[in-house]
């Protein structure tokens, strides 16, 4: 089987926002996860799990600098194949609520280039992990990556009152100036009703084209038999399959 890469627009439920670009002077007032943590707070709904990925190509000898430093303390797996060797390393701060994971691509195909993706996720979302994560996450921009770095965020949602549900929603488009909305509704499964809402925030540089038309917000709305409302929101993204 011979080496294929191929770039795939992927709508996914762990969909996130992505932007390209001043991740090193991006300022609070502009950071995407929290945005959306503070307006998830202000409808009174609780964040279920949040997730930040920051993603670059680097060289081969750069991200071997990495594996020498971190294989002692943080390596968690290692797994090799026909197209690429994966490198997983993994740090919880349990004090802290928040898991950082590192992943080191090197293809085999040198036509491709290293990849480094560093993911810092959490379950619970306060004033105090906020503020960790904002440290955390100018320290890894700092340390391992440059101005070419691509950034996503996403976070997820719950609640038992569909009203409750409907104006999460509601305050996104309001606070987050929604424009070009597009709406899909999805009967995954007897029991699943999915609805999705695709749109455009000028509060965020970075988007996609599609149809031609703006969109770098994405929302995931699933009502289960059960009467639960989950809601997911962030952006389709561009994926690289090895």
């Amino acid at each position: 089987m011979f080496f294929m890469k191929k770039i795939a627009l992927i709508f996914i439920l762990i969909l996130c926002i992505a932007n390209q670009v001043s991740a090193h002077d991006k300022t609070l007032a502009q950071d995407e996860m929290t945005q959306l943590a503070d307006l998830t707070g202000k409808a009174d709904l609780k964040v279920d799990q949040w997730q930040v990925t920051f993603k670059e190509n680097m060289s081969k000898d750069r991200l071997l600098d990495l594996i020498n430093k971190w294989e002692n303390s943080y390596l968690d797996s290692y797994s090799e194949d026909e197209n690429v060797i994966k490198y997983l390393f993994r740090n919880v701060q349990k004090n802290a609520g928040i898991v950082e994971i590192y992943t080191i691509i090197i293809p085999k195909n040198t036509e491709y280039k290293p990849e480094l993706i560093s993911v810092i996720s959490g379950s619970e979302w306060n004033e105090t992990i906020k503020a960790r994560y904002l440290e955390l996450q100018g320290s890894i921009v700092r340390k391992y990556f440059s101005e070419n770095v691509t950034k996503f965020s996403c976070l997820t949602t719950k609640s038992n009152d569909t009203i409750k549900g409907s104006s999460f929603v509601n305050l996104l488009k309001d606070k987050l100036q929604l424009r070009h909305l597009t709406t899909q509704v999805d009967n995954v499964e007897k029991s699943m009703n999915k609805k999705i809402v695709y749109g455009y925030t000028p509060l965020w540089s970075q988007t996609l084209k599609i149809l031609d038309k703006p969109v770098n917000v994405n929302i995931v709305i699933t009502d289960t038999t059960n009467g639960e409302t989950k809601l997911t929101v962030g952006t389709p993204i561009l994926i690289n399959e090895y």
